[in-house]
């Protein structure tokens, strides 16, 4: 991700959190990572990786409401900021995130399925931004140890 992205993302996500705090209200983080997504590019290349990448971004921006923020983190990762909304709620989120990714062939991919693995964490009131990205981060990489394309929420 370069500079100008990364700060974006981080200024919507310390917005998202400077709410939360003022009004302390629930804030859940989802980070999306695309499973095998190395094996994509090369095996169809970068430009179909690219659309792969664009089409995911489309897909987690329209499973959110207008209040959320849906972006891409870095590589193949995305992360979108749920405020108001627990845990449970945002792991069925995820879970959709995953299905719909996960939904019909890509065209780039000759019908192939991309498929996501999910972490979710909330805030716990007192953590730095930094601290709940590294949390959903983790959950993420849980996602991934037992089998990929799943969705495991942070305890």
């Amino acid at each position: 991700m370069n500079a100008n992205g990364s700060r974006k993302l981080r200024d919507c996500l310390g917005l998202d959190l400077g709410r939360a705090k003022r009004s302390h209200a629930q804030l859940t983080l989802l980070m999306c990572d695309l499973d095998n997504f190395k094996l994509i590019n090369d095996s169809f290349g970068h430009l179909a990786g690219d659309a792969v990448l664009q089409q995911v971004a489309a897909i987690n921006e329209q499973l959110v409401r207008s209040s959320h923020f849906a972006g891409r983190y870095g590589g193949e990762e995305f992360i979108v900021a749920l405020p108001e909304t627990g845990l449970h709620d945002a792991a069925g989120i995820a879970q959709l995130s995953v299905d719909h990714i996960a939904g019909p062939g890509m065209d780039e991919l000759d019908g192939r399925q991309v498929i996501a693995s999910v972490g979710a964490a909330m805030w716990d009131g007192q953590e730095s931004l930094s601290e709940l990205i590294q949390k959903a981060d983790s959950a993420h990489y849980n996602a991934k140890q037992p089998g990929k394309y799943r969705v495991v929420s942070a305890s």
